[in-house]
């Protein structure tokens, strides 16, 4: 929730800045910088106009209440101070902001313009986290009554991190989307 924290500010900060249109932020995050998007822009939905996702990582709290994130294996009843990680070292922190958390309920509240992108063979995310996601958005415009754009995109064989081809394809739902908007 640190890295949350941290793109707020950022935001903020280029949001006072004179060269940009404070109501035109787009965000976008792959990975785990999705699923720290897609919290943000939940925070401050009313000054995020798009938010786009490739492949987010919304399995975070599940992989900690599992002990299982990434690489690394732990108990969730006993977390250590630190967290070996393939060559990362991750701090007790890291599991303990999660743990708890409902990745649905933590952006629901976003009611913008929504891309999600995810691979149908992504070994690390499941695609399915991205389908209830899609969900949630379609769910959230419906409640605050909002017009906009929700898409979701599965990428056919498509892997966590987007390659080659793979990675074509989801540039042209990333233009198609940023055409469809008034930036």
């Amino acid at each position: 929730m640190t890295e949350v924290k941290d793109l707020e500010a950022v935001i903020h900060y280029a949001q006072s800045l004179e060269c940009n249109n404070a109501r035109e932020i787009v965000l976008m995050g792959c990975s785990q910088g999705g699923f720290v998007s897609a919290i943000a822009a939940s925070r401050l939905n009313n000054e995020i106009s798009k938010l786009i996702l490739f492949y987010p990582a919304l399995c975070i709290p599940d992989d900690a209440r599992a002990g299982k994130m990434m690489f690394a294996k732990f108990d969730p009843e006993n977390i250590p101070d630190i967290i070996r990680c393939g060559p990362m070292r991750l701090g007790k922190c890291y599991v303990e902001d999660v743990i708890g958390v409902d990745p649905y309920q933590e952006i629901r509240d976003f009611s913008g313009d929504v891309l999600i992108v995810h691979g149908t063979k992504d070994k690390i995310v499941n695609i399915e986290y991205s389908k209830h996601a899609y969900e949630i958005y379609l769910k959230s415009k419906e409640e605050h009554k909002v017009s906009g754009i929700v898409r979701f995109f599965a990428i056919g064989n498509g892997g966590h991190g987007f390659s080659k081809k793979y990675d074509k394809e989801a540039l042209v739902h990333l233009k198609k989307f940023l055409a469809a908007g008034n930036l």
